[in-house]
């Protein structure tokens, strides 16, 4: 994913959420997959600034099943800079 989204003008890949976004705020980033529950964590920033110009799309890796569940599609989730 880090090498193919700079070729499609996606150049905010992150590779995880911080420490303060999976412990402060666990439940914005809990999804339900199957029949567990499942952290989201990489993924795709698309501009900064105003939180009404952001967006974020995170997923979850299913290695075992080779899959990728996004989760989430949207406003920036809260973590250690956005508590809202």
């Amino acid at each position: 994913m880090r090498i193919a989204a700079p070729e499609y003008g996606l150049s905010g890949y992150r590779p995880g959420i911080s420490q303060t976004a999976a412990t402060t705020y666990t439940a914005d980033y809990i999804r339900r997959y199957g029949d567990r529950e499942i952290m989201l964590g990489p993924h795709l920033a698309r501009r900064v600034g105003p939180a009404n110009q952001i967006m974020r799309t995170y997923w979850y890796v299913d290695g075992a099943e080779r899959v990728v569940a996004v989760g989430h599609v949207g406003a920036h989730l809260r973590d250690a800079g956005s508590s809202t």
